[in-house]
């Protein structure tokens, strides 16, 4: 999505979806999107444009800043840094109400950005406990009208009862700045006490530092014209923890009071995502363990940029032995347990998931009585779409000495790649493939490919930055029995051709192999290895 690999899911919530994307650096990032690009209208994306312009406006020390957007893609996105931590509303509904240090920061954290906001000329418009994020540098604001734009909650489920909610919540029509005062003292009440603001507070704030209470009551006022505007606010904050020992620029007070003052809540959990497994390890030369397998090759599971085909999405897995009965009534009936599932895709923009198993078949032509079982499942209905179990079966099976996650990894171009355990003595494996404009393919799942062998997990990465992965495969598979050797091959897909050719090879004993190790397929050592036919690749 735009210039991110989209390598996990964080969560789905009401029209919008949350995913973790990644740098080319490494760096993750949380990118927001619309869930269906059915629901994108020209209104949404002038909102959301102009929604992204005013966040960018300002910088305040706790506010999440957006670093990137594109509100003209096809499913309009903005991306901000990826923030740790339970929010406010679930961290203190678990563990209780924070530290008065913890409260400090986050009453001043908060002033400041809804200075900084009201400055520019706009509000936050329902800032609530659900927004703010205690991470380990500090409380994170995540600016709440941009978040509902796309629908729901970037974070986790809120609560919006009404005595949590600032008085107004109406993204269209933003309420006065008087509002984001309300809400900044019933979020701040919360997190000293760990329920809403009451009667019973007064004037003592019921919990909060006496110079602090103060300030909370006045914001807490009936009439709007009673509390004080967002400037008197930040400063009648500050001013407690504005140390004269403390030297630096203004600019700077927020930064140094949080990093004096601020320490993560105990039992304040991480936040959680689910790895979608569109990123691997770089290759490595492993000693040689014998262990027979298959690489396969699913092409057609792309992130959420790509067109067409099969590709990643949201899709929630479902029960493995809910998928265990569909795949039997559906014909599967010795299919073999356990039951794999590949989560999150979208087919043809409705959420979907592979399931995959060890299957036992009448004997084929060839003497193979097993296969792995692949079916292309849609969320909505549970209706299978496709399936491989028409076929001859191919021998290949899921390895399971194996750890599946270990298994299975897709490529930016949207390529599935999966390890399995393979048939005969020769230890060999093999690379399959699915063509991935055309998810009925599916129906040749395993059934061609190229020979590698002695992996213990999946060996496929991106040497030359082409978006797709180069698969390894050791020199000794040409032999009958394999040798292990020092070699390594890398194949790529050539499309032409419509199967795997060999690319280049690299003798590198190194932990990491770049492009520059390896050789051209006419030059040695790959020639050693009656490797010096033409291949279609431009050196």
């Amino acid at each position: 999505m735009g210039a991110y690999r989209i390598v996990g899911l964080v969560c789905r919530d009401g029209a919008a979806v949350t995913y973790v994307g990644s740098t080319k650096e490494g760096r993750r990032v949380a990118v927001r999107t619309v869930a269906d690009e059915r629901a994108v209208t020209p209104d949404l994306r002038s909102r959301l444009d102009h929604r992204i312009i005013l966040v960018r406006g300002i910088s305040a020390t706790c506010l999440v800043p957006v670093i990137d957007a594109d509100p003209t893609a096809e499913r309009p996105w903005y991306a901000t840094p990826l923030v740790s931590g339970a929010t406010l509303q679930d961290h203190v509904s678990a563990h209780g109400p924070l530290g008065a240090d913890q409260v400090r920061v986050l009453a001043l954290g908060l002033a400041e950005a809804i200075d900084a906001a009201h400055t520019a000329g706009w509000t936050f418009a329902s800032l609530t406990t659900s927004d703010i994020v205690l991470a380990p540098a500090g409380p994170a604001l995540l600016d709440p009208a941009l978040t509902r734009l796309l629908g729901g909650h970037a974070t986790a489920a809120r609560d919006d009862t009404p005595e949590n909610a600032p008085p107004s919540t109406d993204v269209a029509e933003p309420p006065d700045t008087a509002a984001d005062v309300h809400a900044w003292a019933t979020v701040v009440t919360f997190a000293a006490t760990g329920r809403p603001p009451g009667p019973e507070d007064g004037a003592t704030g019921g919990g909060l530092a006496p110079q602090l209470a103060e300030v909370v009551t006045h914001a807490l006022h009936d009439d709007p014209r009673e509390r004080p505007d967002a400037e008197t606010l930040f400063r009648q904050v500050a001013q407690p923890l504005n140390d004269p020992a403390q030297a630096g620029a203004a600019d700077t007070f927020v930064p140094r009071a949080v990093e004096r003052y601020w320490s993560a809540p105990e039992g304040s959990a991480t936040t959680a995502w689910t790895p979608l497994h569109t990123e691997k390890s770089q290759p490595r030369l492993r000693p040689k363990v014998a262990v027979a397998g298959v690489l396969v090759l699913v092409a057609g599971l792309a992130t959420v940029y790509a067109a067409g085909g099969l590709t990643l999405g949201s899709g929630d897995v479902t029960d493995h032995e809910t998928n265990a009965r569909l795949i039997e009534e559906a014909g599967c009936d010795d299919c073999t347990t356990p039951v794999h599932v590949v989560p999150g895709l979208e087919h043809q923009g409705e959420d979907a998931r592979l399931v995959l198993t060890n299957a036992t078949t009448d004997q084929g032509e060839f003497g193979a009585e097993e296969q792995v079982a692949v079916y292309l499942i849609r969320n909505r209905d549970d209706e299978i779409l496709a399936h491989n179990m028409s076929g001859e079966p191919t021998g290949m099976t899921i390895s399971p000495e194996l750890e599946f996650d270990d298994l299975w990894s897709i490529d930016d171009s949207g390529n599935f790649y999966l390890l399995t355990g393979g048939p005969g003595d020769d230890e060999t494996q093999r690379v399959a493939w699915l063509n991935q404009d055309d998810p009925r393919s599916v129906e040749n799942f395993s059934a061609h490919g190229v020979q590698t062998a002695w992996q213990e997990s999946l060996e496929a990465t991106d040497l030359d930055g082409d978006q797709t992965f180069e698969v390894a495969a050791d020199a000794g598979v040409r032999t009958f029995p394999p040798e292990p050797t020092n070699v390594r091959f890398y194949y790529k897909y050539h499309r032409e051709d419509h199967m795997f050719l060999p690319w280049k090879c690299t003798d590198s004993q190194g932990a990491t192999v770049a492009e520059e190790d390896l050789y051209p397929m006419s030059e040695e050592p790959c020639s050693d290895y009656g490797q010096q036919e033409e291949v279609p690749w431009d050196y």
